[in-house]
């Protein structure tokens, strides 16, 4: 008897790749032939090893089978378990609102992936600088500094120096010209600043320790004054879901009072709103809720 157990994530990743490679080949390929800067650059600050074609073939042909997939299910639903006398100009709006959320899903966790690398970068930079600091003060010249970060456990930055690094020791380019390249790619503008003065620093050759210890204490009490008013914003959150409540409360209370009334919207009946909104629109609202709080979250360094 055969007690092998199936390689599921081996069997997922090669259908994605090749579910990729289609995408790629249909759609990606021509549409690398025009520059799309800007969401180049996103993707490389992003840390996605994905061409813009590639990227933007994965998002229409994954909205466009998802949408034709939610049209044909709304389309069976509405006309044989609703039997709404709208089935198909419903489906259709369904199936549009599908596709431009699937759209602007892509387009959001991008956005997502660059702004929690910039949050994770401040977050770690005060103890960089510190450790830093602590190099620079016992001698080590600010190639050797830098050098040493892109090796300890300080998350993105470790990795934006390895980058750095790279330029250096493998491409030939000197510390100052990479350090500038490593300053305009990088998604937080203190990281920024702050590489663009090490590279003056490093080209003056002198206050690198003074600098480095300076600088991490300002990040420090910056980082005191974001988390109090982290906390303010939180207060405002909780007042915001208690109104979508109370919301909730109300409505459901006002469908049952329609349907005594006999009226309907959208040819749908009292008990189909009832049902759409307590297994579709709530869930979907506290969904929506919690993604913005995690959102949210995700922004404190």
């Amino acid at each position: 008897m055969d007690l092998t157990v199936p390689d599921y994530g081996g069997l997922y990743k090669k259908t994605l790749l090749k579910y990729m490679c289609f995408s790629y080949s249909s759609i990606g390929k021509w549409l690398d032939k025009r520059r799309f800067k800007r969401l180049s650059d996103m993707l490389y600050q992003a840390d996605i090893e994905m061409t813009p074609g590639m990227f933007i073939s994965l998002c229409l042909l994954t909205a466009t089978l998802s949408a034709v997939f939610v049209f044909i299910i709304s389309d069976i639903l509405l006309t044989y378990v609703i039997e709404s006398l709208m089935a198909v100009p419903l489906s259709l709006m369904v199936a549009s609102v599908t596709f431009s959320a699937i759209i602007g899903g892509f387009f959001f966790y991008l956005l997502n992936r660059i702004n929690i690398k910039k949050v994770e970068i401040e977050r770690d930079l005060p103890f960089a600088l510190s450790y830093m600091s602590i190099m620079a003060s016992a001698g080590s010249t600010p190639l050797k500094v830098l050098a040493s970060v892109s090796i300890q456990s300080y998350g993105h930055i470790s990795n934006e120096f390895q980058k750095m690094g790279y330029r250096v020791y493998f491409l030939g380019e000197d510390c100052i010209t990479a350090i500038n390249n490593l300053a305009n790619n990088t998604p937080s503008r203190i990281f920024r600043d702050i590489c663009l003065e090490l590279g003056n620093i490093i080209h003056s050759g002198t206050g690198l320790p003074e600098y480095l210890a300076e600088k991490s204490q300002d990040l420090i009490s910056i980082k005191r004054i974001s988390m109090r008013e982290f906390m303010e914003d939180l207060s405002l959150l909780a007042e915001i879901y208690l109104v979508i409540v109370l919301f909730t409360i109300l409505s459901v209370i006002a469908i049952p009072i329609i349907g005594v009334f006999g009226l309907t919207l959208i040819s749908l009946s009292a008990n189909h709103m009832f049902v759409i909104f307590t297994y579709i629109l709530l869930p979907l609202a506290n969904v929506l809720f919690l993604a913005l709080l995690e959102v949210k979250y995700s922004t404190i360094p």
